[in-house]
């Protein structure tokens, strides 16, 4: 395959990388303001506290797993081998989330391990 196709998909699988973990960060955000607001229009101090506090951690774990996908895009964008790398671990671990991260993980492990991929990488 040429560098050029090779080039577009290693830019595609950046895209699709940073608009994945965009997508992880904005349900942690939703997530997080919801329950607040669930505990708040209750009105019962309890709720409040726990509600947030179960938001606030489930926000905080979104965060966590969706951030190495924006930062593995970037890095594979750059070109940098450790975009490349980053960005294999979080594809191969995206498998696990059908269908939308099995099917990321498909495509960039299919062409990040490719012979012509380790050249295009420094």
């Amino acid at each position: 395959m040429d560098d050029d196709r090779m080039d577009q998909h290693f830019n595609v699988i950046a895209y699709l990388n940073i608009a994945y973990g965009v997508l992880i960060l904005a349900v942690a955000l939703f997530i997080g303001a919801l329950l607040s607001a669930i505990g708040a229009a209750s009105g019962d101090p309890e709720a409040v506290r726990v509600l947030g506090s179960i938001g606030g951690l489930l926000s905080v774990f979104l965060v966590i797993v969706g951030a190495p996908y924006v930062i593995a895009g970037y890095g594979l964008l750059k070109r940098t081998a450790w975009g490349r790398i980053l960005t294999m671990v979080v594809d191969a671990l995206a498998l696990f989330s059908i269908p939308f991260g099995t099917a990321l993980g498909v495509y960039a492990l299919w062409a990040l391990t490719r012979p012509e991929a380790e050249d295009a990488f420094f």
